[in-house]
């Protein structure tokens, strides 16, 4: 089946991006934003369409929100691991960067989120 025009390589990208999640291949640091498309070896722009029409965010913004839900996930099952810790281990460069992000993301630091989802668990 011929794909429709403006649609080409969808599947392919589709494909890709959940190899990508599957591996985890969203913790390893870039150090240069716009890199996704060389590292899944996709077209940048043909990427960069296609995730803002499905997802709506552009590569580095969906790469974040992966680590930033990553993250998560590490501040709910290492309750007592540092921020800078849980940081490193979701691909961010830094503290600094990391509580940023997910304040962007979520509404709250890192350390405010896993404050509240502690007092929810408890109870």
């Amino acid at each position: 089946m011929k794909e429709k025009k403006g649609h080409t390589g969808e599947f392919a990208i589709r494909r890709a991006l959940r190899k990508y999640v599957r591996k985890k291949l969203f913790l390893v640091p870039s150090s240069v934003s716009g890199t996704l498309g060389r590292e899944l070896g996709l077209d940048s722009k043909a990427l960069h369409n296609y995730l803002m029409r499905a997802k709506g965010c552009d590569a580095a913004q969906w790469r974040t929100g992966l680590r930033v839900e990553w993250a998560k996930q590490l501040l709910i099952a290492d309750p007592g691991a540092l921020l800078s810790e849980i940081a490193a281990r979701s691909g961010f460069s830094d503290r600094s960067n990391f509580s940023r992000q997910f304040l962007a993301h979520t509404g709250l630091t890192p350390a405010k989120w896993r404050e509240q989802k502690k007092t929810i668990a408890e109870s």
